[in-house]
C-alpha cells in the first residue's frame, strides 16, 4: 500500500483545539467564514504570498486559498491576510484587491 502524504498546508477552524500555530492576524473570508462561524484560524503558512491550502473541519476537508502580506504599518510588519475557498469568486476578488493595495501594487 502507498502512503500519499498532503502536500498543501493545512488550515483548522481555531475552536478546534488544534495543534496547528494561531494565526492571529489571518482571518476566514466569505464563505469560509460563513461555513465556519467564526473567522480564527490555526494553520501551517506563515510566510507572504498566495497559497492553495486545506481546510478541515467536521464536515470534512475543502480546498482553499491563503493571501498573505506584510503589514507595513506595523514595526513588527506582521503577516495579515485571509483565507477563503477557492470557489469563492466575490471573496478572492475582495482579498486580492486587500493585498495588492496593502503591498502598493
Amino acid at each position: 500500500m502507498t502512503t500519499v502524504k498532503r502536500t498543501l498546508p493545512l488550515v483548522m477552524n481555531s475552536n478546534d483545539h488544534s495543534m496547528l500555530p494561531s494565526m492571529p492576524w489571518v482571518y476566514a473570508h466569505g464563505e469560509l467564514e460563513t461555513r465556519m462561524g467564526w473567522d480564527c484560524l490555526n494553520g501551517a503558512i506563515s510566510k507572504p504570498g498566495v497559497w492553495p491550502c486545506v481546510f478541515r473541519d467536521d464536515e470534512g476537508e475543502a480546498s482553499c486559498i491563503a493571501f498573505l502580506w506584510e503589514d507595513g504599518s506595523n514595526p513588527a510588519n506582521r503577516i495579515v491576510g485571509m483565507v477563503l475557498l477557492s470557489d469563492d469568486a466575490d471573496g478572492i476578488r475582495h482579498a486580492m484587491e486587500r493585498m495588492t493595495d496593502a503591498c502598493g501594487v
